[in-house]
């Protein structure tokens, strides 16, 4: 056999392995996110409490309110733009599971407010506790990019963490009377970038889950935030405050 004959055989010989070969199975893409921020306290009360506690937030801190990782990590300002929208919604829906969280423990509510600037005197007044958790929170963007015939494809991580503290004020001094800082576990979602460019630098295609990502990692991160806070907003520690709010206006003479 001459020596092209043994190559060309050799050739053959690594073509048919290489054909019988399966590629390496990618993940299976995951649906389209929805928000889903509701949550409903597992038992009620069985004795209504002659209290009302104003429920008023919650403060927002750290990177993901401020939008700077979004910006820095989202090509896309649509997908930018959805991310925002599912905070706002998550926002609003924590004004109203505090309330639930609230009257399933035997309270009276009023509000639930933005601000405590919203509440007017008399809605002080009646309220012995005013109610304003704080969300400390960020958001990470992880991955490495890989590239092949001018396609970058880059899969990675959104991991969302940080906390809630939960605190309860004298409404009227706003003076704080309890305070309770819970550290959340990270939630980390995977998302998929798929994108191309021209040699000249131009952008052809673009393809990117990082938005149903970050949807996904809040859902969860709003579900386990609402399970610590339901599980700390206890009916007798929180109506032994009245002690407390008793000094207090009785010091500023309200």
């Amino acid at each position: 056999m001459t020596q092209f004959a043994k190559f060309a055989a050799l050739a053959l010989t690594t073509l048919a392995v290489t054909a019988c070969v399966a590629p390496a199975p990618r993940q299976a893409p995951l649906p389209p996110a929805t928000p889903n921020f509701v949550f409903n306290p597992p038992d009620q009360a069985t004795k209504k409490l002659d209290k009302a506690v104003a429920i008023v937030g919650p403060k927002t801190g750290g990177s993901m309110w401020s939008n700077t990782a979004f910006d820095a990590n989202m090509l896309m300002p649509d997908e930018r733009a959805r991310s925002r929208a599912a905070l706002a919604e998550m926002l609003k829906a924590t004004r109203v599971d505090l309330e639930k969280v609230v009257i399933a423990r035997g309270f009276n509510t009023v509000g639930p407010f933005v601000s405590a600037d919203e509440m007017t005197f008399s809605q002080k007044e009646r309220s012995f506790v005013m109610f304003e958790p704080q969300f400390d929170t960020s958001v990470d963007f992880a991955g490495t990019p890989t590239s092949f015939l001018g396609v970058e494809r880059t899969e990675g991580t959104v991991t969302t963490r940080g906390s809630v503290t939960l605190a309860f004020y004298e409404p009227l001094s706003k003076e704080k009377v309890w305070l309770k800082r819970l550290d959340l576990p990270p939630v980390s979602e995977p998302y998929l970038v798929n994108k191309s460019v021209s040699k000249e630098g131009r952008l052809l295609s673009y393809n990117s889950t990082q938005g149903d990502a970050v949807v996904r990692s809040l859902n969860k991160f709003y579900a386990g935030a609402m399970a610590k806070i339901w599980a700390q907003v206890d009916a007798r520690e929180i109506s032994a405050l009245q002690q407390d709010v008793d000094q207090l206006k009785a010091k500023k003479r309200f």
